[in-house]
This record gives structure tokens, C-alpha cells and sequence, in this order.
């Protein structure tokens, strides 16, 4: 038994996971020739696969260090939408520890991590979004 195209077409691919996490770091122009930038996700939740929450990461190879935390989904048409979580800079780091799904309302608990050089103690933080 096949699935409805319309279910199929509500799965996101790792391409456009990294290509919408990607749009939230500089080019490797702006950044320069000892800037870097990754990118990391999807972590979804159990049973779901058009939404996850992804990290794009970027360096101006100095000192500056981003972590940002995206919200991806498809929408009912197959597009796909995106919202910024939260981020994180000089050398903080920002990453998801759980993310659940009740319907449209999507529950992502993250940490944020002020280590090097700020110091700033470990906050951990729960945002519901709406999709």
C-alpha cells in the first residue's frame, strides 16, 4: 500500500533542512578567508517528519563564534517556513535537548550555554511555537 502523495511531499529532506539553516549564516565571502560555518539537524519529534528544529553555526575565524537554533517545517502546501529560536554569541553555545509536537503546536526545550568567554551560567529555556 502506497502513501498519499500529498503525505509524501510533507517530508523534510536533509537538503532543504542545510539549505534553509545555511541562509541563516553569512557567505563564506562576508566571513572571510579564516571564516567557517556548519550546520547541524534535524532533530525531530517522535512520529513527525516536516518539522525539526536545525543549528546553524558560524566563525569570523577570530574571536566571534554563532550558534542559532531554527524552527523548519512544511506548511499544509508543501512550503517550507522557518523561524529563528534563539542565539548565541562569543563563543555561548545554544543547542536543542528535546523537541515534541502536539498538533500544530510545536515544544522545543534548549539549552544556552555562556561558556568562553563570558562565563554566564547554563540557562535552560522551553519555547511553544505555533505553525
Amino acid at each position: 500500500m502506497t502513501q498519499p502523495q500529498n503525505e509524501i511531499t510533507q517530508v523534510l529532506t536533509y537538503e532543504e533542512v542545510n539549505n534553509c539553516a545555511d541562509s541563516y549564516s553569512p557567505s563564506s565571502k562576508v566571513l572571510g578567508k579564516y571564516g567557517y560555518r556548519w550546520n547541524y539537524g534535524g532533530d525531530f519529534p517522535e512520529g513527525r517528519k516536516d518539522v525539526c528544529v536545525a543549528k546553524s553555526l558560524y566563525g569570523d575565524g577570530d574571536k566571534e563564534e554563532y550558534h542559532t537554533l531554527i524552527l523548519i517545517w512544511k506548511d499544509e502546501t508543501g512550503a517550507i517556513q522557518h523561524h529563528k529560536i534563539d542565539c548565541s554569541s562569543n563563543g555561548g553555545v545554544v543547542y536543542a535537548e528535546s523537541i515534541k509536537a502536539l498538533g500544530n503546536e510545536i515544544t522545543v526545550s534548549y539549552v544556552k550555554d555562556g561558556n568562553y568567554p563570558c562565563r554566564a551560567p547554563q540557562q535552560e529555556k522551553i519555547v511553544t511555537i505555533k505553525i
